[in-house]
C-alpha cells in the first residue's frame, strides 16, 4: 500500500519542483513539451505493466 502511495504523492512534488527549478532557465514553452514528453513516456510504459500470473499448483 506505501508503493501505491508514494506512486501517487510522488508526481505532485516533482511536477511542482521540476516547474520551479527549471521555468526560469528554459522558458514556458520547453517545460509544455517536456511535461507533455513525460506523460508520452509513461503512456508507453504503461504497455509493459502486467499483474502476476497466478501459477498454483
Amino acid at each position: 500500500m506505501s508503493i501505491l502511495n508514494l506512486g501517487a504523492g510522488l508526481p505532485v512534488f516533482i511536477g511542482p519542483a521540476l516547474v520551479g527549478l527549471c521555468i526560469g532557465i528554459i522558458g514556458s514553452e520547453v517545460i509544455i513539451w517536456l511535461l507533455a514528453g513525460l506523460y508520452l513516456i509513461s503512456a508507453i510504459l504503461t504497455k509493459y505493466i502486467s499483474l502476476p500470473s497466478d501459477n498454483r499448483d
